[in-house]
């Protein structure tokens, strides 16, 4: 509810101008969980070095993917769906108990940070759902061709 709350809070205040800055925090977020908490990642960042492209992202998505059920708490699945991956968030603690137009915006940035810092490129990230807006959970998808 706090995570819903600021990003109710962002949205009220900056209006449409708050889906950047969300997606900001997201990134911000994930630098910090990089910096504060580096054995989330552990010795992959070495090991990731020598990966493919592709494997790096998996690995990334799927490491990002257990921690955010793990240690945050939120009950959510990632699927490979050949030419991309779906997030899926069941409960997801931005839009938690609210409706918004913008969406779940953190979520994106935080994708696209761990997925830069993986592969260094810069991949697309969408929100395609989302239980504020009305639908069932909020999915995100996460293409496997990087944009630059």
């Amino acid at each position: 509810s706090d995570y819903s709350a600021f990003c109710r809070s962002m949205e009220e205040f900056y209006g449409r101008a708050a889906r950047a800055m969300q997606m900001r925090v997201g990134q911000e977020m994930f630098n910090y969980g990089l910096n504060e908490q580096p054995r989330l990642l552990g010795v992959a960042a070495t090991a990731m070095k020598f990966m493919p492209m592709q494997m790096k992202m998996k690995f990334v998505l799927e490491k990002m993917t257990r921690t955010i059920r793990e240690n945050v708490g939120v009950d959510c699945g990632l699927r490979d769906d050949g030419d991309h991956y779906t997030f899926v968030v069941n409960v997801c603690p931005y839009c938690y108990n609210r409706t918004t137009e913008i969406g779940c915006n953190a979520l994106v940035g935080t994708f696209t940070a761990s997925l830069r810092w993986a592969a260094g490129k810069t991949f697309p990230v969408e929100e395609v759902s989302c239980r504020g807006k009305g639908d069932s959970t909020c999915s995100f998808r996460i293409g496997k061709t990087p944009v630059d």
